[in-house]
């Protein structure tokens, strides 16, 4: 009904209404429709009183709970509480039932009379509420309660869980709350949800409208056979009301009172003709609220308040304690205690009506803690100490109190709070729980009080609208102002919290299982599919997965904490196994749909270990000495009438093993029947053996969940990267924006040159930024941080690439190659933001001594982002790759664009590399590899020799041990390896047999140095560069990718990630026939050109050999001019393949190419020109051009051709010609094409697949 929107409004009105600047709001949405009746309330009461009298009460009880439940009237609600209260105001025997609803056509003619005579109510009904049916749940205990979220009280569950500990001393307060949540239950799972489905969303204040009539005769069926459950719930005599037991409303200021200050309908069931029935569900909490507000109970909040914490966080406390120091005790109670990054966080509730109160405890504390000699006093009058790294008590710069409110009403009344000072913060209760039940972690909550205290000076209000500005937080990911205005007044949407808590909890609700694993803690879904859900503890160390079998929930949890101390890959296993056991049931629901588990509705097994046989790294998989079972022991934790806690040992060297070796379903199978084996004595339900048998023969199925075992040759760590939060982009994007409006640059949308020539300036401006940020730090910690996190990086896209090749062995619940090219794109963003940040800060040289933060180098990296960003589109602009500009919208917010179908393309193309990678639809062995002899390696090996001074093979060795360094040094797995040349050179000579002496070796690692001062100097130039040369690759001699060590204080450091990665290159490069970059190498640039034409053969050859696959009339490397030279053919060059199909009439002519491959926008335009030609040379069209010549005279010749090589010419129908593009790799171009040709572009190991395709 907008209670809260209209209080908000009245008080701007009171306050601020003269001095608002309107230019400057930010952030208001506009309001919707409103439907007005020219009725009076005065005029409307005794018209409504007549209509009613001519009913019978349960006929105007039911028209009335009918037409506010129906979901469009959800806007309505005034109207309805206004007839609600007028329809429990008369007495029964004003009911004459002259007249009756029988069918919907009487419900439907009821309904218009009443419609008509209603008043309309503007200031009341302001708003819309959510219009929810059923998709919010209420957790207590074991049980899910579907309840109603929108209504006359925003976000409804989080005032029931206020209830909840507010008197939890009073269980017989709770069990009439209970009794709402029973009834709100019972009435969605027993209604026809499709009676409800095809709705139309409203968006009109005050709209009111009959409801159809399916909805009707289902509402009303559940509405009548409810009064069998109100029976048996034990409902207090004040919250049912009979007819005549209500005072009536006279007048609109009243009902205004009433519904602002109380309940206008004070009772959640009415008693009709001896029977009770529930009275409108959206009203039912505040009813309850109000009438325990109103009483005097001595409530003490602060236990329920630290259950509450340990429940959603984690609260170092388990008790309540107080502040006491060496004279006194303090009397404030302490509920919780939440140590962030930065700050401790107190939590004491107190009663905000009670400003002296207030006064007088943040007095009290301030100056105890001020004092600086402080602890906590425990109930059992232990003294607890809190300290700091240094021993000392936290002084009062690193302390928050948190003052909940312990009050809990509906009811508005205008509280001005006290002066907190700057250590405090002031919660509402509702507030609390809605925060506390939200917060993904401490660490949000700390950035949310930083946001508060950012911009609640900016914003109205302040007490009870939290969660609008934590809506907002979310939202904008903690970036309020996104752009380069600076608004003097915010207003945000005054329902955007409960619009924001709805959205969420609906998606939280739709995701999770129907019970939880345990009660103990808040769990999170974070992986579903299939039946299968997976959940995380909030802050605590617990994985569970959980499904469904009938009726009951099984879940397979396990609480890792124990787990800590071991090797990680017990965690791993364990965790697989929760995954793999769930995964057997829910893949044989059909078959365990037959067992029944009695009135068990949930049943949670924590999984544990035997700690005496557990896994270690370094251990091979080898089959264990004992055969055991896989399920060590099962057996009852505790045991309820609908649930039941299962101990569930189990052998995880046997289910490795196992795993390890299965060929199929075999292991799943295996846990499904062990499970039921030990489970159905142990709670006495049947497990008939047709269903085992059933079970059994599942075991050849296709497994689902594999182990395999890799290397990944170099020793990284595995360990998450740390890569910049949304917020950092966000805050990187709005200093562009402030670079944009300080250069004056006006809003629109600029194209092509002119928006190149505005991208230039920005970019050049942000550079400077970048560096200038780069030279406040201490350098040695950036580049370390880059190269750790770049390690990180390249270790997990490693482990990724991997896992997606090996799930082509069993079945995904995934597209893979959506899933790799998002992985690819993400790796190629960040790597590439690190490596700049790594060279940047060696070419900078800072001698700063200041140690950035975290935070400090994730904005950095944000800020590198963007830049890079610029850089790309301006080249992508200058070099015609497309069509594109900058958008700069009203707040200065920059956004380029480009073509209208690019992204799609993108998508396509990416997602056929991704299939490529994979090995998806190619022929493995069509695969054009290098063919190179000893002879060749030879002469390489020397040509490096007399170019650089160290042979080829030394250049890989070096690198091969700097990448196993840890193995070879018998040392844990480290980001960053630190050694000096000595130690190097010592550990080659002892694990490679070479003729390399150590001065040679030492050549071949300084080589391998990055060196800062070459970083921005491009082969054969002699002007440094501005920036590091990301834009070129070619002309790069000096970059992280193929020098991959950086040398301090006479050391080496390196990461073996890194080095691997530079390993990779050196050796595909040359394999592939091109060096890293355009070395001016003259020996080796010669062998590495033989090399390429090696290759070039190889691709002729090869796809000579698969056309042969289809036809036995095929020519390689045929030249009609020099071939038959009498002819006098036209000069068009050899055909590389040329084949003929008569069975079907179709020519086949193959162009072979093999070209570099491009890293850079500046090389993909080189490839353009390369293979079609150059732009506005209309003479130049590259191998296009003479592709298409050779098919033109294949063409004008195709009869005379076949005679002459006298293939059959049975056929004399005009034939069909394939003109093939065959290239050892797929680029951009061939499959975007910069303008249209006959010539289909084809990957020569996918050759064999298209030709039967397309033939």
């Amino acid at each position: 009904m907008g209670k809260k929107s209209r209080l908000k409004r009245e008080k701007k009105q009171k306050k601020r209404v003269n001095n608002i600047p309107l230019n400057n709001i930010a952030q208001y949405d506009e309001l919707p429709r409103f439907v007005k009746s020219r009725i009076s309330v005065e005029d409307s009461i005794p018209r409504l009183i007549s209509l009613f009298s001519q009913y019978s009460s349960i006929d105007i009880f039911l028209s009335l709970s009918i037409s506010e439940l129906w979901l469009p009237n959800i806007s309505s609600q005034v109207k309805h509480i206004f007839m609600l209260n007028l329809f429990l105001s008369m007495q029964e025997e004003q009911f004459t039932s002259a007249y009756k609803v029988e069918d919907y056509t009487d419900f439907e003619h009821l309904l218009n009379q009443i419609y008509s005579t209603l008043p309309s109510f503007p200031m009341l009904e302001d708003y819309i509420p959510e219009q929810d049916w059923g998709e919010i749940k209420y957790h207590y205990k074991d049980s899910n309660y579907q309840i109603f979220y929108g209504g006359t009280i925003e976000r409804l569950p989080d005032y029931i869980k206020a209830f909840e500990l507010k008197y939890s001393e009073y269980p017989a307060s709770w069990e009439q709350m209970k009794n709402v949540l029973v009834m709100h239950d019972h009435f969605f799972s027993h209604f026809n949800h499709s009676c409800i489905k095809n709705h139309k969303k409203i968006n009109c204040i005050g709209h009111i409208e009959i409801p159809t009539k399916e909805f009707w005769v289902e509402c009303k069926k559940v509405l009548l056979g409810m009064s069998h459950i109100l029976e048996h719930l034990q409902i207090n005599k004040e919250f049912v009301k009979s007819c005549g037991n209500v005072k009536i409303i006279s007048n609109q200021d009243e009902l205004s009172k009433l519904i602002m200050t109380g309940v206008a309908v004070p009772a959640i069931a009415v008693q009709i003709g001896g029977k009770r029935y529930p009275l409108s569900f959206r009203n039912m909490v505040n009813v309850i609220i109000e009438y325990y507000a109103k009483k005097t109970l001595t409530v003490n909040l602060a236990n329920s308040i630290c259950d509450f914490l340990s429940y959603t966080m984690n609260n170092i406390i388990n008790e309540t304690v107080k502040f006491c120091d060496r004279e006194k005790v303090l009397p404030y109670t302490i509920s919780g205690i939440v140590k962030g990054k930065k700050k401790i966080y107190f939590f004491i509730t107190s009663d905000i009506h009670k400003p002296d109160n207030i006064d007088k405890l943040i007095y009290d504390v301030f100056v105890l803690i001020s004092n600086g000699e402080w602890a906590l006093l425990c109930p059992s009058n232990n003294v607890l100490q809190i300290n700091n790294k240094h021993g000392d008590c936290p002084s009062i710069n690193n302390i928050r109190i948190v003052i909940i409110d312990s009050n809990l009403s509906t009811s508005y009344t205008d509280v001005e709070l006290p002066e907190l000072k700057e250590i405090f913060q002031f919660l509402p209760l509702t507030d609390f729980i809605s925060l506390f039940d939200s917060f993904v972690n401490i660490d949000e909550f700390e950035e949310f009080i930083l946001f508060k205290e950012k911009y609640e000076r900016q914003i109205f209000f302040g007490y009870n609208f939290t969660i609008d500005l934590f809506s907002a937080f979310r939202k904008s990911c903690s970036v309020l102002i996104s752009g380069a205005i600076e608004p003097s007044l915010i207003m945000l949407d005054p329902h955007g919290g409960s619009n924001w808590r709805y959205d969420e909890l609906k998606k939280y609700w739709k995701a999770m299982p129907l019970s939880f694993p345990t009660c103990t803690m808040k769990w999170y879904p974070y992986s579903q599919y299939q039946g299968n859900i997976g959940l995380i503890g909030k802050d605590k160390p617990f994985i569970s997965w959980s499904t469904q079998i009938n009726h009951s929930t099984i879940h397979f949890y396990t609480d890792f904490q124990n787990l800590i101390k071991y090797d990680s890959i017990n965690g791993r296993l364990l965790e697989l196994f929760l995954e793999c056991i769930c995964d057997a049931f829910s893949q044989r629901k059909d078959i365990l749909n037959s067992i029944s588990f009695g009135e068990l509705k949930k049943i949670s097994v924590k999984c544990d270990i035997d700690y005496d046989n557990i896994i270690f790294q370094k251990d091979d998989i080898r089959q264990p000495n004992k055969l055991s079972p896989l399920l060590d022991e099962l057996k009852i934790i505790t045991k309820k009438e609908t649930s039941i806690e299962l101990l569930l040992k189990i052998q995880l060297p046997l289910f490795q093993y196992k795993l390890w070796s299965a060929t199929d379903a075999s292991v799943q199978a295996e846990l499904c029947d062990e499970f039921f084996d030990v489970l159905s004595p142990l709670i006495n339900i049947d497990y008939p053996l047709n269903i085992k048998e059933q079970i059994k023969l599942t075991s050849t199925q296709p497994f689902r969940i594999t182990l395999s075992k890799f290397d990944k040759g170099f020793d990284t760590p595995e360990r998450k990267p740390i890569i910049p939060e949304p917020k950092h982009y966000l805050l990187a994007r709005k200093h562009l924006a402030e670079i944009v409006k300080e250069q004056g640059i006006s809003e629109g949308l600029y194209q092509l040159n002119v928006a190149k020539e505005i991208i230039d300036i920005i970019s050049e401006i942000q550079r400077k930024k970048v560096h200038s940020k780069i030279l406040c730090y201490d350098p040695k910690s950036l580049w370390l941080f880059a190269m750790n996190e770049y390690d990180a990086y390249i270790s997990e896209d490693y482990i990724l690439q991997n896992r997606m090749k090996m799930s082509l062995k069993h079945k995904v619940t995934y597209d893979r190659a959506e899933k790799l090219t998002e992985e690819d794109s993400d790796f190629i963003q960040q790597s590439r933001n690190y490596r700049y940040l790594l060279e940047c800060t060696l070419s900078l040289s800072s001698t700063n001594l200041i140690i950035p933060t975290k935070e400090d180098i994730q904005q950095l990296l944000a800020d590198i982002d963007w830049l890079i960003v610029l850089y790309k589109t301006s080249d992508i602009l200058h070099y015609n790759i497309d069509v594109g500009g900058i958008r700069i919208n009203s707040h200065y917010i920059p956004e380029v664009f480009f073509s209208e179908d690019i992204a799609e393309k993108v998508e396509i193309f990416f997602k056929e590399q991704a299939n490529y990678k994979l090995g998806i639809d190619l022929t493995v062995t069509d695969t054009v590899e290098a063919n190179i002899s000893d002879k060749m390696l030879k002469e390489l090996n020397r040509s490096f020799m007399k170019d650089l001074g160290f042979n080829y093979f030394t250049l890989l060795h070096v690198l091969e041990i700097l990448q196993k360094w840890a193995r070879c040094n018998e040392l844990k797995p480290e980001l960053t390896y630190c050694a000096t040349i000595d130690n190097i050179i010592t550990i080659i000579k002892k694990f490679i047999e070479s003729e390399s002496n150590d001065k040679e070796l030492e050549k071949a690692i300084n080589f391998l140095i990055l060196k800062p001062n070459e970083i921005r100097f491009l082969l054969g130039r002699q002007d440094a560069c501005s920036d590091v040369p990301i834009f070129e690759h070619n002309k790069r001699g000096t970059h992280y990718n193929i020098k991959p060590l950086i040398k301090s204080d006479e050391n080496i450091y390196w990461g073996a990630g890194a080095v691997n990665r530079a390993l990779t290159i050196w050796k595909n490069n040359i394999i592939n026939g091109y060096l890293p970059a355009d070395f001016n190498w003259k020996n080796v640039n010669q062998q590495v050109r033989i090399i390429k034409e090696s290759i070039e053969k190889q691709l002729e050859i090869k796809s000579t050999e698969i056309v042969k696959r289809f036809t036995s009339y095929v020519e390689h490397g045929i030249d009609f001019k020099r071939r038959f030279p009498n002819e006098k053919f036209e000069d068009v060059g050899d055909f590389d393949t040329l084949a003929y199909l008569p069975e079907k009439n179709i020519w086949i002519m193959i162009e072979c190419k093999y070209n570099k491959p491009y890293f850079c926008i500046k090389d993909l335009k080189r490839l353009r020109e390369t293979i079609f030609g150059r732009e506005g040379k209309a003479t130049d069209k590259g191998q296009i051009g003479k592709v298409i010549r050779r098919y033109d005279f294949l063409e004008s010749n195709l009869y005379h051709i076949k005679k002459l090589l006298q293939w059959d010419d049975s056929n004399e129908d005009k034939p069909r010609i394939i003109n093939l593009y065959v290239s050892r790799n797929i680029y951009w171009w061939l499959r975007n094409p910069p303008y249209e040709t006959n010539i289909d572009f084809v990957q020569v190991d996918a050759l064999n697949e298209w030709l039967k395709k397309n033939m």
